[in-house]
């Protein structure tokens, strides 16, 4: 499971999905003051190299 927590905007919105495969679960939550979005992802992931690969994509 992978859980981001980032600003109220389509775009980077976008762009965290973009990290996970098109089977991955994804769910989406808005602050109550809509300033932010949580964004919890389940995948399934063979190894960690794979966990790690995607966080370091995420910081780029």
């Amino acid at each position: 499971m992978f859980k981001f927590i980032i600003p109220a905007d389509n775009k980077k919105m976008a762009l965290v999905e973009a990290l996970f495969t098109e089977e991955a679960e994804v769910l989406q939550k808005t602050s109550s003051s809509g300033k932010y979005i949580s964004i919890t992802s389940k995948q399934v992931v063979m190894s960690s190299d794979e966990i790690i690969g995607i966080y370091k994509r995420q910081r780029k």
